[in-house]
């Protein structure tokens, strides 16, 4: 019975660990980039790879380079992006055109997709924000959450510890002026208000 009871102590922590971890799961949709990749097969494939080893391939043609060896390394430069694996390591993606770029290392993930940036040492350390609407946030798990934002006459923050929590939010508009600030704890509760 106690066996029992200690595997549904951790219930709720693996649940919160999961949730962090979805970001990373979710892909995003960068299927432009790879318009250009595809497999090629026959009298073509002579053509573009020099190199054509059961454990090596090489591709060389026209601004299209890719060298592979025993599926464990990939280095892909294409005209619209640069990729790099090594297997299971390192995974890493970069337009050539526009502001993206993502990689894995172990585990920590970085990614950038024009102005919003997010960098993650999983499980425990979450930071990012998005330039474009001023908004920025650090976790660092189980200690603390922080968020702040700011931006068209509104800025606010968020910082959460286990036993704090503190909400504020200021509006400033030329015909507008609020401040609004919640806070928590085991000792105290403490609601503010200007108008």
């Amino acid at each position: 019975m106690v066996f029992v009871r200690r595997i549904h102590i951790f219930k709720l922590p693996l649940f919160v660990f999961f949730l962090l971890a979805l970001p990373l799961v979710a892909d995003d949709d960068w299927s432009d980039l790879h318009k250009d990749e595809k497999k090629i097969y026959g009298s073509e494939k002579e053509i573009k790879y020099d190199v054509n080893a059961f454990f090596w391939e090489r591709e060389n043609w026209d601004q299209h380079y890719s060298n592979e060896v025993l599926w464990l390394y990939k280095h892909t430069d294409y005209p619209k992006f640069r990729s790099t694996y090594v297997f299971p390591f390192y995974n890493g993606l970069e337009s050539k055109f526009d502001n993206r770029k993502k990689y894995r290392f172990l585990n920590f993930y970085y990614k950038q997709d024009k102005s919003f940036e997010q960098a993650v040492f999983f499980p425990f350390v979450f930071q990012g924000g998005d330039k474009a609407i001023g908004e920025s946030y650090l976790g660092i798990f189980p200690a603390f959450y922080s968020r702040t934002y700011e931006g068209n006459g509104f800025s606010g923050s968020t910082f959460l510890t286990p036993f704090f929590y503190r909400s504020t939010d200021k509006t400033k508009t030329e015909k507008i002026s609020e401040e609004e600030a919640f806070s928590i704890s085991p000792f105290h509760l403490n609601i503010y208000e200007k108008k």
